[in-house]
């Protein structure tokens, strides 16, 4: 019990050392944007678009270079395969005291999950009675890709020190191994 007052107490007074991933005067702020249309096909697919920005926040007298790594992943609506549908990274400075705020290109996905729709297919006039449309079904494959999640890191001298994931399984993803 004495221990468990200790660690909250340390918690509290030093809450860096409690939450953060290491002594860095780095903040990130993650917001990802997305929307999606829907088609009038058969096929009813769907395209969505991601748009990831971050906010850096420097707390130090002292300007920071730092690597900004980012990643949007999607899954294959066959197969449910996880696939990187796009990533990059760049070198930003964040001035003393100063905000810097990144951004990822767009990136538009489309993809449709297996179903069977109804066809009308008009029958044969049989005997001069005027025939009536045959309702049919046709099977569409599951096609393309669907949006999954994101993760975001900076690096500062190759060492990780901010790190957001929307899934647990993109961290794995992204730093195979730890």
């Amino acid at each position: 019990m004495k221990s468990l007052i200790l660690i909250t107490a340390a918690a509290f007074l030093f809450p860096s050392a409690a939450f953060s991933q290491s002594s860095t005067s780095l903040r990130m702020e993650t917001k990802i944007a997305g929307k999606a249309s829907y088609s009038d096909n058969a096929a009813k697919s769907k395209t969505q678009a991601r748009k990831l920005t971050v906010e850096l926040t420097n707390t130090s007298d002292k300007p920071v270079g730092a690597t900004f790594r980012w990643a949007i992943y999607g899954h294959t609506m066959k197969g449910n395969r996880l696939v990187v549908l796009k990533n990059g990274s760049q070198a930003v400075k964040v001035a003393a005291r100063g905000i810097s705020t990144v951004t990822s290109p767009e990136v538009k996905v489309t993809g449709n999950r297996e179903q069977t729709v109804p066809e009308r297919k008009p029958s044969k006039n049989q005997g001069g009675k005027k025939g009536k449309s045959k309702v049919t079904f046709r099977k569409i494959p599951a096609a393309g890709e669907e949006y999954y999640g994101y993760g975001v890191e900076v690096l500062v001298d190759g060492k990780l020190v901010a790190s957001e994931y929307s899934k647990p399984s993109i961290g794995e993803e992204m730093r195979p191994g730890g």
